[in-house]
């Protein structure tokens, strides 16, 4: 008897946790660069997290009951070549959130991204194929998923048919100043079939201390594209839209992204449009080609200069597994009207309007 209601009493709680999870992920990428002009030399570098930054993670979640359940993420982002902690040396710089999912959507609390990453980065190519080599002129309309927000909340609805829709709130925490560092978006996108497309809205309250922004200027990084007009910025604002079209073992990306830095020189507004054409092909299950051109159409106000820049990239990746996968890339920028120098995804500038870079790298997910 006393046996049997100690089997019962371990097996309650068994019964309680069976719904709760925990899993641990990662990735791991690492390859050799090669670029031609880096301050006027040519460079060649071993890189981390190219196509997707190198992490690992925790995610879980337990069953409430009522159709609840709590939920959290924790994500690390490091260098593997060196071992050091990304995004500013954080513990779990990518991600730290808390929430609730429920039947209508799921609440989250903490470090995460916002409505840009969330609706648009399935039509952008760095997201999806090409990574850091791939991005909009150092990823300045955010849709390389390069900036997170603390402090947050945010909503993410269920899928209602193929259709989604979300936003995100940022506290400022400045006494006396309630809009101070704060922000907000949101976003919306739709899936049927073949055919996908999003559309999403970011506003920053000052940009350069609100969020960590990768690109922005430091003692030993300078972004030649738009460093000095994100420092100078009174606020922030992105409005972005794209579309994915599939046919079979192809893939067309379309997307379109309006970056405005107010009072970003000299009081006045700066403003980039991003338009990005992108094609991905499956030549077996193993063996996948993209391409992608992106043109950045720049006007500073304070002197109608309009500095533009095109960037061209080709890629071609080898799967060994379904966990781990071989690829090669090469990008190259052309800086044209008052643009003036090149600078490819978070490289030292070039000296010159031209600038080429060529990878090849390894991938590996857990």
């Amino acid at each position: 008897m006393k046996k049997a209601l100690l089997a019962a009493a371990i097996a309650v709680p068994a019964v309680g946790y069976a719904q709760s999870s925990v899993s641990l992920y990662g990735i791991v990428d690492e390859g050799v660069t090669y670029t031609n002009s880096q301050a006027g030399h040519s460079n060649v570098q071993m890189s981390s997290g190219n196509i997707q930054g190198s992490r690992w993670g925790l995610k879980g979640q337990e069953d409430l009951g009522g159709g609840l359940a709590a939920v959290f993420n924790l994500e690390n982002g490091y260098d593997v070549g060196t071992g050091k902690l990304g995004q500013g040396g954080r513990m779990f710089g990518r991600k730290a959130y808390v929430g609730i999912s429920s039947p209508y959507g799921t609440v989250t609390l903490g470090r995460q991204y916002e409505s840009t990453v969330d609706f648009i980065t399935p039509y952008v190519s760095n997201e999806i194929w090409g990574g850091g080599l791939f991005i909009h002129a150092n990823d300045m309309d955010l849709t390389d998923g390069t900036v997170r927000v603390d402090n947050s909340m945010k909503f993410k609805s269920v899928d209602y048919a193929g259709f989604n829709f979300g936003g995100l709130y940022s506290f400022g925490g400045q006494p006396g100043a309630f809009g101070k560092n704060s922000v907000w978006s949101a976003g919306a996108s739709y899936t049927h079939d073949w055919f996908s497309a999003g559309a999403s809205y970011l506003h920053i309250n000052s940009p350069s201390t609100a969020v960590l922004q990768t690109f922005a200027n430091s003692p030993t990084y300078t972004n030649v594209i738009y460093g000095s007009y994100l420092a100078a910025a009174r606020s922030e604002d992105v409005l972005a839209a794209g579309t994915s079209l599939k046919f079979g073992a192809a893939q067309v990306l379309l997307s379109y992204t309006d970056t405005v830095y107010h009072g970003g020189a000299e009081g006045h507004d700066v403003r980039f449009a991003n338009y990005e054409t992108s094609f991905g092909y499956y030549f077996t299950p193993t063996v996948f080609g993209a391409a992608t051109y992106n043109f950045t159409d720049g006007i500073n106000h304070a002197n109608d200069q309009t500095p533009r820049y095109h960037l061209f990239g080709l890629m071609g990746d080898y799967f060994l597994s379904k966990r781990t996968d071989l690829y090669a890339q090469v990008a190259a920028q052309l800086a044209t009207s008052d643009a003036h120098y090149a600078q490819i995804g978070g490289l030292t500038a070039s000296s010159t309007n031209r600038q080429v870079v060529a990878r090849i790298g390894i991938r590996h997910k857990f």
